[in-house]
């Protein structure tokens, strides 16, 4: 049996609120193959965002929480959902047959009609490391324009170091204007939630 818990937080409150899902309501069990079995990590049935599950707009949660596990195998994965005016933080933590994989997804709107999105992954190692970077324009007809950006070890930069009972990610990226602006991603201890500090250098 699996078991789907969704605990999420409103812009400017503290308190947090809590949903239980059905496998039925939370996987497009469209997607299953007539002899696939349903895992944790089986596709959702909304795929960019947990918060569509609940009946809030999006723009409305600050945090949010998706915790997915399967008492027969005692597999879980964990999805951390963070909003922060222009920031969309998405973490993916899955443990799975004795392993874990580890995903962070960084969405920044770096104008009206354009973002950039990190994605990062750790390796065998458990380091940090930078899958891609791409920056996704919105054209006027509604489809989007994707370029990829090279990642100039000069310019950009990721760093990752704990301080006291916070983890620290640290991005350095280049904006629109040739400008280098810095973001740090502080994740307290219990894995709760980020906060977002940008620094124009």
């Amino acid at each position: 049996m699996i078991t789907i818990n969704i605990e999420y937080r409103l812009q400017n409150e503290d308190k947090w609120y809590s949903k239980k899902l059905s496998s039925e309501e939370y996987f497009d069990m469209d997607m299953l193959d007539c002899d696939e079995i349903l895992d944790v990590d089986s596709i959702p049935l909304h795929f960019q965002s947990n918060a569509d599950y609940v009946d809030i707009p999006d723009n409305m949660i600050q945090s949010i929480i998706t915790t997915i596990y399967d008492e027969e195998k005692k597999e879980t994965k964990i999805i951390t959902e963070f909003r922060y005016n222009r920031f969309f933080i998405r973490e993916r933590i899955i443990d799975m047959n004795s392993e874990k994989e580890y995903e962070l997804i960084v969405d920044i709107q770096i104008s009206k009609d354009t973002s950039d999105v990190i994605r990062f992954v750790r390796n065998n190692m458990g380091i940090l490391e930078m899958l891609f970077h791409s920056r996704i324009k919105e054209l006027p007809d509604g489809s989007e324009q994707e370029e990829k950006i090279f990642w100039n070890d000069n310019k950009n930069y990721l760093h990752e170091y704990v301080e006291e009972d916070n983890t620290i990610i640290e991005i350095q990226i280049e904006n629109l204007e040739n400008e280098l602006e810095r973001f740090q991603l502080i994740q307290n201890k219990s894995g709760i939630g980020f906060e977002t500090i940008r620094e124009n250098i």
